[in-house]
């Protein structure tokens, strides 16, 4: 598939990615908030909000890249991506 139906499969909920990555581990999906733990030890979950004029709050989603070892929040295509017609949906191999 493309990268515009690629998007599309993302925003439905699936996690997609490229034939030709290296890790076969490796996709995209959506993330709408971010977990991580402070330097004090505790965790911290924050929702991805975007405060708009008027007050309004409305959800800010990023990619998020992830692989077996790492994710990265804020993960762009590069013009590689966006012009592959080889992406597919990942599916998570059974343990």
């Amino acid at each position: 598939m493309d990268y515009s139906n690629a998007i599309q499969a993302v925003k439905a909920g699936k996690k997609v990615r490229r034939k030709r990555w290296l890790s076969p581990d490796a996709y995209v999906e959506l993330a709408d908030n971010i977990c991580y733990t402070n330097l004090q030890g505790k965790t911290v979950t924050a929702k991805l909000n975007i405060i708009l004029p008027e007050n309004t709050v409305r959800n800010q989603q990023m990619l998020a890249w992830v692989t077996d070892i790492c994710s990265k929040l804020g993960w762009y295509p590069d013009s590689d991506d966006l012009l592959a017609d080889d992406w597919e949906i990942y599916e998570e191999a059974e343990q």
